[in-house]
């Protein structure tokens, strides 16, 4: 009876630890009308930050909520692939689609396809760079798949080729 009692306290408090654990990277996808992705966004869940001051110690503004992350009109994407962060714009794209990879650190296995509709290989680039610039103009205006190979990791992007 004893060990039962222990084994049930046992469960309850394991349960109890599960809930309380958050999840430390949460991604959000945003959809159009049609069914097609237009945005993935990833959350990681860090601790909150101590309030930044500035030099007459008044609070500094360090909301993030109006930052879209934009160069210009342009909506960049961003991606993590292993410890790599990626940042993919502009898309939909006239004709140059820019990939940069920060801190990237050269692997000759790693690579980007672009893929139509079909399977076929459009265009690949490799060895990546810290910035890949890719020219889709010889391509017709369609939608494409770009295919993103970091260290085995492999992520992939619909592409709107204008």
């Amino acid at each position: 009876m004893k060990t039962t009692i222990i084994f049930i306290i046992t469960i309850l408090c394991s349960m109890l630890l599960t809930l309380s654990v958050k999840a430390q990277r949460e991604i959000r996808f945003s959809y159009d009308n049609s069914g097609n992705m237009t945005s993935r966004t990833i959350y990681i869940h860090t601790p909150p930050a101590i309030e930044a001051t500035d030099t007459d110690n008044s609070p500094v503004d360090t909301d993030d909520e109006n930052d879209d992350t934009k160069t210009g009109e342009e909506k960049v994407f961003e991606d993590i692939i292993g410890n790599q962060d990626i940042k993919i714009y502009p898309n939909p794209t006239t004709g140059k689609l820019v990939v940069e990879i920060p801190n990237y650190i050269n692997n000759s296995k790693d690579r980007i396809d672009v893929i139509d509709m079909q399977g076929t290989l459009r265009q690949r680039v490799s060895p990546l760079e810290a910035s890949n610039t890719i020219i889709l103009n010889s391509l017709s205006a369609a939608t494409y798949i770009m295919l993103i190979q970091i260290d085995g990791e492999t992520t992939q992007w619909k592409i709107i080729k204008q």
